[in-house]
């Protein structure tokens, strides 16, 4: 609709209703998006609460990761362990798993990330959550998806992880991974997830 369309009573009415408002200022900054919040957070122990992980995952040594095993930066990723059924597999792959908890390790070390990822990964396990997403950028500031390629490796390693995808795009595509978390080990495997 054009002003030419508008009647005076019409004009008038918009005039009155604009009449405080005020034009924002111009800006170039580019502010964060507000994450959601969630209904189950894992509580991640500090770095020195997380010392003592289990040495037989750790480290990953990217040096010894042969190049044409190195995953791009929009290159998608993926793991599961046998035994579980193809329709869950996919489910994850889809994003149509409800995400329970997430973990964002932007900015932080190779080490750093594997030492709040393993804590998550336990918290998981202990409150039962059993799906998650896992931030872990693109690794566009460093030209290099270094954090992409530890976890992807790392994760592969990890007891509590049954499969993990690359997100859809609404979740941070190519940066971020949705995890299948395994039971604890004193629990009987959920038939509902299709373990063996």
């Amino acid at each position: 609709m054009t002003d030419k369309q508008l009647t005076e009573q019409e004009k008038a009415l918009f005039a009155e209703a604009m009449k405080n408002v005020r034009p924002l200022k111009s800006s170039s900054k580019i502010l964060p998006a507000i994450k959601p919040k969630l209904k189950n957070k894992v509580k991640v122990a500090s770095t020195s609460q997380t010392s003592q992980i289990d040495q037989q995952y750790l480290p990953v040594d990217l040096e010894t990761l042969a190049l044409e095993d190195w995953v791009g930066i929009e290159d998608k990723i993926s793991f599961y362990k046998a035994g579980l059924q193809h329709s869950v597999i996919k489910k994850l792959a889809q994003g149509k798993m409800p995400i329970q908890s997430r973990l964002d390790l932007h900015q932080l070390t190779v080490a750093e990330a594997i030492d709040q990822a393993d804590a998550f990964l336990k918290n998981c396990q202990q409150q039962q959550i059993r799906s998650a997403l896992i931030i872990h950028g693109k690794g566009k500031m460093s030209h290099k998806p270094i954090l992409k390629n530890a976890i992807n490796v790392w994760l592969r390693t990890h007891p509590a992880v049954l499969a993990f995808h690359t997100a859809q795009l609404k979740h941070g595509g190519s940066g971020a991974i949705y995890v299948l978390i395994s039971q604890a080990s004193s629990k009987v495997p959920n038939a509902e997830l299709g373990c063996n």
